[in-house]
């Protein structure tokens, strides 16, 4: 009996070190070499938009400005129950571009785009950027432009 309950403690122990392990606090995941930008399509007064949202908390209706770092990998994913069927295609709008060195790519096996921020990009830059997305009922909608953001150096 002795050792079933010495057996039963450690495992708990060690449950409760997993569990300890795997979380973050909310400022960790601030400072993540990842953003996420959801996108969703919403109809307002009969018009489509597309409602964005990040995972630094930002949200917006057409015109999101993402912050991001140097460094940073931006993916673009669809929302729960979109309403988008795909992602056609995401570029700078730009001549000249300080973040985009290329455009982003699209995500093996998935829907979204990935672009890897250059450690080199600029600091104190918005950057204009498109995306271009067909919806599931096959209406139209226009392209939209959102902002990526590095800070200035605190």
């Amino acid at each position: 009996m002795k050792k079933i309950f010495t057996l039963s403690t450690e495992i708990v122990f060690l449950i409760t070190i997993l569990i300890a392990g795997g979380c973050k606090s909310a400022k960790d995941n601030k400072a993540s070499d990842k953003v996420i930008i959801y996108l969703r399509s919403i109809e307002v007064k009969g018009k489509k938009h597309l409602l964005m949202f990040d995972t630094n908390d930002s949200i917006a209706i057409d015109n999101l400005i993402t912050t991001v770092q140097p460094g940073t990998t931006v993916i673009w994913n669809l929302g729960r129950a979109s309403r988008i069927k795909k992602i056609v295609k995401i570029y700078f709008s730009t001549a000249k571009s300080n973040i985009f060195i290329e455009d982003p790519e699209k995500r093996f096996f998935g829907k979204g785009y990935k672009l890897k921020i250059p450690d080199e990009a600029v600091r104190g830059t918005d950057e204009k950027y498109t995306i271009e997305y067909s919806l599931k009922d096959k209406s139209k909608v226009p392209p939209i432009d959102p902002f990526l953001r590095i800070p200035p150096v605190d």
